[in-house]
């Protein structure tokens, strides 16, 4: 397996929950354009490619106290309006008693639903490549994500400053495999979430 030598060591963290809090996640908002799913005179799913709607997103990250990182399921972004049939008559979206609305509160509030039905589990050991890992040093913050593609482990790092116990900003991210920098622009808000650890063992 390629680039498992670059997986980071935790030990060299000094992470605690006094730098960044864990109880919730972190959040960081954007603007993307899409097209949107509708159901045609058929009843099927049709996309309306005349027009792109502007649609607000938040690109969620949970910490959790022993430096692992999770992300949103298979997806890297959460939204709060209608983009599929899927979701438009889930009992998901029912048992949650939530709406439709193009907002980041709405946004937030769909990924809060889904976060609280289907709370964090640690990864198994021979599954470590899946779990993605942070480490702090003073008040920089660095975030290692993992994907395994055809026998290859691919591993891009994003680094950054922690602003508060509550705020970080990542500034560039680099890819294991180019041997890339690039620049980015990511400020992460932190939003509290109860009991969001208890299944977590």
């Amino acid at each position: 397996m390629r680039y498992t030598e670059y997986i980071m060591n935790l030990t060299d963290s000094d992470f605690d929950n006094k730098k960044l809090k864990t109880q919730g996640y972190f959040y960081n908002e954007f603007d993307k354009e899409i097209y949107l799913h509708h159901k045609d005179k058929y009843g099927y799913d049709s996309i309306d490619y005349s027009k792109k709607h502007t649609i607000k997103h938040i690109q969620p990250i949970l910490l959790s106290p022993d430096n692992e990182v999770f992300r949103n399921g298979e997806r890297d972004s959460s939204h709060g309006i209608k983009s599929n049939l899927f979701y438009d008559n889930s009992q998901f979206m029912k048992d949650c008693d939530l709406s439709y609305e193009n907002s980041v509160q709405n946004a937030m509030a769909i990924f809060e639903c889904s976060l609280l039905k289907n709370k964090p589990r640690r990864y198994s050991e021979n599954k470590l490549y899946k779990a993605d890992r942070f480490i702090t040093k003073g008040d920089t913050i660095i975030i290692q994500h993992y994907s395994y593609r055809y026998r290859t482990l691919y591993i891009y790092e994003k680094k950054g400053i922690i602003l508060n116990d509550s705020t970080f900003t990542l500034d560039s991210r680099y890819d294991y495999a180019t041997k890339k920098t690039k620049s980015i622009n990511e400020f992460y808000k932190f939003k509290s979430v109860d009991n969001l650890w208890v299944n977590y063992n």
